[in-house]
């Protein structure tokens, strides 16, 4: 790969960059995302494929593309994203790891902008801007809003989720990632790993931010995250682990904050489903870890709601259907 003419890279010119790609069944959309860090205009980089058992061709079609700098890793089914991306990044030989999720796209200075500001500020990992797109690449409105792009500590605020960022957009020294011990394989935090990694690094090191938008992230019905139940119950044990090894009084109280907002909205999601002791004992907990009052009572008006909804039509005059038992 040649640089483009004009480009002008200072002390990161000849720093090899690892780039992990963990796929299932996506062979379309990985091929783009592919394309995407080939444009990239930092030239010195490497791809790591890891290849989740899928069944239609990917790795037959990567290993036709005969590029020596992509390599394909194939594994039986794992399905964790934590194993995949772990699995990448130990067979890495770049300095700096960065990964990419193989339905989103790399803008093509992704990588140039932030060896760029890694190296002017002499930081260990950085993150960056990112828009959503729909399934043709139109851009379209992030469903959260926007979010602010803090450099430094930054723990707190993302531990408030003030700040929120694509795990598509992180890139970290390779040194740092295995001090870190890299991404939890807990089967709790299946599809939450990548919020649990980037807590513990910004409690470990500062955080630089190219603020540019550099990563596509794509909004599609095949979107791991669209087919998650239980999505409040896993964002709360992301808090649960956070908890067990920080040591900050202020951070304690901030993230049994956020725990207790996605207790409270778990156990109204599990009175609507009937799960009558879960909700009850979340619901518990939530109130215990200090939920905003006016939020906790939402989730209880919500619940109850829920159950009289449930029961109000057995105890009709002309009702001879027993209330179902509780759950």
């Amino acid at each position: 790969m040649s640089r483009n003419p004009g480009q002008n890279f200072t002390s990161s010119e000849h720093q090899l960059v690892t780039v992990v790609i963990p796929t299932h069944n996506r062979l379309p959309l990985l091929l783009e995302a592919i394309d995407s860090v080939k444009s990239q205009t930092y030239p010195h980089w490497e791809l790591i494929i890891i290849d989740d058992a899928s069944t239609d061709g990917t790795a037959e079609t990567i290993r036709r593309i005969n590029d020596p700098n992509i390599h394909i890793i194939e594994l039986t089914r794992k399905a964790h994203l934590g194993v995949l991306r772990n699995e990448g990044t130990a067979r890495a030989r770049g300095e700096w790891v960065a990964f990419l999720d193989s339905d989103d796209l790399w803008k093509p200075k992704k990588l140039e902008l932030q060896l760029e500001i890694l190296n002017k500020e002499k930081k260990r990992w950085a993150y960056g801007g990112s828009e959503l797109m729909d399934e043709n690449k139109n851009t379209i409105p992030h469903r959260a809003g926007r979010f602010l792009m803090p450099s430094g500590w930054i723990a707190k605020q993302i531990v408030t989720t003030e700040a929120d960022f694509h795990i598509s957009s992180i890139i970290v020294e390779k040194k740092l990632f295995d001090e870190l011990d890299g991404f939890t394989t807990d089967p709790l935090l299946f599809c939450r790993e990548d919020h649990e990694f980037t807590l513990r690094l910004a409690m470990h090191a500062e955080a630089a931010v190219v603020p540019e938008k550099i990563v596509r992230t794509r909004e599609h019905g095949g979107r791991t995250t669209n087919s998650l139940s239980e999505s409040f119950e896993r964002s709360a044990r992301v808090y649960t682990a956070f908890l067990k090894y920080n040591r900050d009084k202020t951070l304690k109280k901030l993230a049994l904050r956020r725990r207790a907002y996605h207790l409270s909205e778990a156990s109204a999601s599990n009175f609507l489903e009937g799960k009558y002791n879960i909700a009850l004992k979340q619901i518990f907990l939530s109130f215990k870890d200090g939920d905003g009052i006016r939020h906790w009572l939402s989730a209880c008006k919500r619940g109850s709601f829920a159950i009289m909804k449930k029961y109000l039509r057995y105890f009709t005059p002309n009702s001879r259907t027993p209330p179902p038992e509780n759950k």
